[in-house]
């Protein structure tokens, strides 16, 4: 098995589909012929989606060969899969490289969406990986960033401003 995941936690209630469209529109913007294909898995229910991309057709069929192995530009098809999930209460065991215990973390959160994104490498070793990551990040910020509230600042210098 090829690729990396790296899974992202984010609020429930973001449209998921503004942030999908607007990924893909910063995608193209690195692949302008990219290709995108929706993978239906008949025993799933809506709250997940699965999208993979690929930067052209030679690409997508290299992929049944060579899994996320990246090409001789670091480049490679990726997958993003979006689940919502209603609860999260697990445990994450941290260790050292010598196997022995650094510490443990409990996540308990309710209402949100998981994004997990399968790379070709890691994001400190692939250029392409560490830009793919970003436009996602970027992407699921920006409709949290529109949805946000202005700060009571905005409001003050507005009152300010009307006053004079």
């Amino acid at each position: 098995m090829t690729g990396l995941d790296y899974i992202l936690y984010r609020d429930y209630s973001i449209d998921r589909q503004k942030v999908l469209e607007k990924f893909h529109k910063k995608l193209k913007s690195i692949w302008p012929s990219a290709l995108k294909e929706e993978w239906e898995d008949p025993t799933s229910s809506k709250d997940k989606v699965e999208l993979f991309f690929s930067k052209d057709k030679d690409m997508y069929e290299r992929h049944d060969e060579f899994g996320f192995y990246p090409d001789e530009n670091g480049e490679s098809c990726f997958l993003i899969v979006a689940v919502k999930k209603n609860n999260i209460d697990e445990k994450v065991i941290s260790t050292y490289e010598d196997g022995s215990l650094s510490g443990e973390i409990d996540i308990k959160l309710s209402k949100l969406q998981e994004w997990t994104i399968v790379l070709p490498e890691r994001l400190t070793e692939n250029n392409f990986s560490s830009k793919i990551y970003h436009l996602l990040l970027e992407s699921i910020d920006d409709q949290i960033s529109n949805r946000l509230a202005k700060p009571v600042q905005y409001y003050i210098n507005k009152g300010i401003k009307d006053r004079e």
